[in-house]
């Protein structure tokens, strides 16, 4: 099969609005509906929402939780829930839309009809845990692929990537005491949601499974490059994932002020360049991108531009990884201590 990148948006996906002025909105990938029109047909397929219900929804989330969203999304104000999660009548068709495609994409990948897909939804997930969504996220749509490929595809080595400026906590949350789920996040330390430590490593069996690479502020392509080098690809060698999940915020950029990361357009394109790199090596590996954050509209629309770009490229060589000082001294004096109990890194 020639280089095909799976594709999942939907206009459902945009009725998730609220009046008042609001980061997490319709305009961060509005765009796309008229974009897509211009992307060559041999190069990309869009993939149609699979068939969900709550049921499928219940496989992560409590039901306590869905009855209180059903509750409050008629609720005179939108913000009575969470004070950044705003809930509206249009709220759960956009969130089980954004849960049926990306499901729709780990179909069309398990099935070979696409060597790597990115789902373009909102509302974002990885904040939203078992019983309570918060930060911006409903349903916890990297959680839900995942326990997907474990319960139907009978998968056991899923890695998720979480690589928004925000750590995951409710993926973490989710898979804290499972050694089917390998959890990694790359995020800024000491800013939402205030989790994400490299001490924690997960319970139980799970211990292990869950590393957390807290950066500094002002860190970017340099030091995100060496990281990708030094602990994600021993982490890839190691664990040996059966299929990739990849939480892409693209908040850590430089034009986004809702963190002080430094990464750049060509930084994540080189990121993804790494990652496809990495899934021709150690597989094939079946990997999906799942869109979290991004909120500077410009930054935004031009990482998702260059990320297609990027996977549906037939070239996968991928340059070597620069030595970042910083970044190395970060390493031995705050990740390996602990990390390297589980993985050698």
């Amino acid at each position: 099969m020639s280089n095909i990148t799976g594709i999942f948006f939907h206009k459902n996906t945009l009725l998730h609005k609220v009046e008042t002025d609001s980061a997490e909105n319709p305009q961060r990938i509005s765009w796309f509906e008229e974009y897509q029109k211009t992307l060559f047909r041999d190069r990309y397929r869009f993939f149609e929402p699979y068939e969900i219900d709550e049921y499928f929804i219940l496989r992560v989330h409590s039901r306590p939780y869905l009855d209180q969203i059903h509750k409050y999304m008629y609720a005179e104000n939108p913000y009575c829930y969470d004070r950044d999660t705003y809930l509206m009548p249009q709220s759960l068709e956009s969130a089980l839309c954004a849960a049926s495609g990306s499901l729709a994409l780990v179909e069309g990948l398990m099935w070979e009809e696409c060597n790597n897909a990115f789902s373009l939804i909102r509302p974002p997930g990885h904040h939203a845990e078992t019983g309570r969504g918060m930060g911006f996220c409903i349903f916890n749509n990297a959680a839900l692929c995942a326990k997907h490929l474990i319960e139907h595809h009978r998968l056991n080595k899923i890695l998720i990537l979480d690589l928004d400026a925000h750590h995951g906590n409710g993926t973490q949350d989710i898979f804290y005491e499972s050694n089917q789920v390998l959890y990694c996040s790359i995020h800024q330390k000491n800013i939402f949601p205030f989790t994400g430590s490299v001490t924690e490593v997960g319970n139980a069996v799970g211990i292990g499974y869950n590393v957390n690479i807290p950066v500094y502020a002002g860190y970017g392509d340099s030091e995100y490059t060496y990281i990708m080098g030094k602990v994600i690809q021993n982490i890839f060698e190691q664990f040996l994932p059966q299929f990739v999940i990849i939480s892409m915020g693209f908040d850590g950029h430089e034009n986004d002020s809702i963190s002080e990361l430094k990464l750049t357009t060509s930084g994540y394109q080189g990121i993804i360049s790494i990652l496809k790199s990495f899934g021709k090596k150690y597989g094939p590996i079946p990997m999906l991108y799942i869109l979290e954050g991004g909120y500077n509209l410009l930054s935004l629309r031009e990482c998702i531009i260059s990320s297609l770009d990027t996977l549906s490229s037939s070239e996968t060589e991928m340059e070597g990884f620069g030595f970042s000082p910083r970044a190395e001294k970060f390493l031995e004096d705050e990740v390996r201590p602990e990390i390297s109990r589980y993985w050698s890194i």
